[in-house]
């Protein structure tokens, strides 16, 4: 015969309104139970649970055979999962690649789709839009001398400015009508 359990549920569900789910180890032990003669009533009491909600999962376990809830299906997703393989495929060999053009290579291959639906399926990858860094690029040999070209020409044009600064301010000083000898 088997060892018959006491379990005290910390749900009591005495006051109106959503509750939380029961857990299916819950849900199982009481079928068990149940399966041994005992009544709703004295299940309710044994597991600190409404009769209604004992009687329900109960219906259940009767109907359906089980009682683990069922997964959901929602919609389906409008991109196919090989299609959003390779879009993802595509983000990681050119990270600049922009959605807009995502949604441009869908459309060649017959899937319709707005950009912000592109951008959420890479968000569900953990892949989201970023500004790149404008850095200059100083690995090849053009890049390197058009950089040390308009060094020259910012520090010719910073020490023309610091040359004339001093004449510059003896003629504002005069036109204010002050002595210019310091």
């Amino acid at each position: 015969m088997p060892v018959l359990i006491l379990f005290d549920s910390p749900l009591k569900s005495c006051n109106m309104g959503a509750s939380k789910r029961l857990s299916d180890d819950l849900k199982t032990k009481i079928i068990q139970h149940y399966g041994l003669g005992e009544v709703y009533k004295k299940l309710s009491k044994r597991f600190q649970l409404s009769v209604s909600t004992v009687r329900n999962i109960v219906r259940k376990w009767k109907a359906t055979g089980t009682v683990l809830v069922k997964p959901r299906s929602g919609r389906p997703s409008k991109i196919p999962e090989r299609q959003s393989k390779r879009i993802v495929r595509m983000i990681k060999n050119n990270p600049q690649t922009t959605s807009k053009d995502l949604q441009g290579c869908l459309a060649a291959d017959g899937v319709a789709v707005h950009r912000s639906t592109i951008q959420r399926n890479l968000h569900k990858e953990r892949l989201y839009g970023k500004v790149m860094r404008k850095k200059p690029f100083l690995h090849s040999p053009s890049n390197i001398t058009e950089l040390q070209r308009f060094c020259k020409e910012e520090s010719s044009r910073i020490q023309t400015l610091i040359g004339g600064y001093r004449k510059h301010l003896q003629a504002v000083i005069f036109a204010k009508g002050g002595s210019t000898k310091y």
